[in-house]
């Protein structure tokens, strides 16, 4: 019996399980392709029984199917298989796990973009920078950077002159309509689309946000 490409989690614990850093290292063994137990410990670096545990849970919960079963020294050893895709709705989850989900999906892009900005301040000459604290617009303390004797910030529209790279940490709180969003991501996109695509590694990172308040 062939495992199907893709399956539909219907069951709110099978979903919330995706958002598991272990289950999705565990997941990352089985799916699209069958592994013994033993096999999948070895390529995870666990012990069997560690790994075991967590077989037997996704197994419980729908996410791995048995494949097949042999007898070795007596005892039984099974193959496990998941699908190559698992999709399971957000309407099963609760508000906290749905932020998870968003979290999560943004954190492939963010934690290299603030480790490159870390690097940046340590090697490119950043830390002639300052740590500022200041009064935003609405009155909050904020936390930001600024060149040295500036009070420029990254996301000013004019940048201070030599001595802002290119970087922009900014969010943008705007006054729009359904039809002026779309038209602003239709923009946004466009532009991306425009950049030249890398025939080499990448020299840039850049991040497009934009979301109904």
């Amino acid at each position: 019996m062939t495992e199907p490409d893709e399956v539909q989690l219907r069951d709110t614990a099978a979903v919330r399980a995706l958002l598991d850093p272990r289950t999705r290292q565990v997941l990352g063994v089985f799916c699209g392709r069958s592994a013994e137990t033993a096999r999948a410990a070895e390529e995870l670096g666990w012990t069997t029984e560690r790994t075991a545990h967590h077989v037997a849970r996704l197994h419980r919960l729908g996410v791995l199917r048995e494949v097949s079963r042999r007898e070795h020294s007596g005892r039984p050893v099974v193959t496990w298989s998941a699908p190559a895709v698992l999709r399971g709705s957000l309407d099963l989850l609760p508000e906290t796990d749905v932020t998870a989900v968003f979290d999560e999906v943004d954190a492939a892009g963010r934690r290299p973009f603030l480790q490159a900005l870390a690097r940046a301040a340590l090697q490119r000459g950043l830390l002639s920078w300052d740590l500022l604290l200041h009064r935003g617009s609405g009155d909050d303390l904020r936390l930001s950077v600024s060149p040295a004797g500036t009070r420029w910030l990254p996301g000013d529209a004019t940048a201070h002159e030599g001595a802002a790279p290119a970087v922009v940490l900014s969010w943008l709180p705007l006054a729009l309509d359904a039809d002026q969003a779309r038209r602003l991501q239709e923009v946004l996109l466009d532009l991306a689309a425009e950049q030249p695509v890398a025939t080499g590694a990448p020299t840039h990172l850049c991040g497009l946000f934009l979301t109904p308040l």
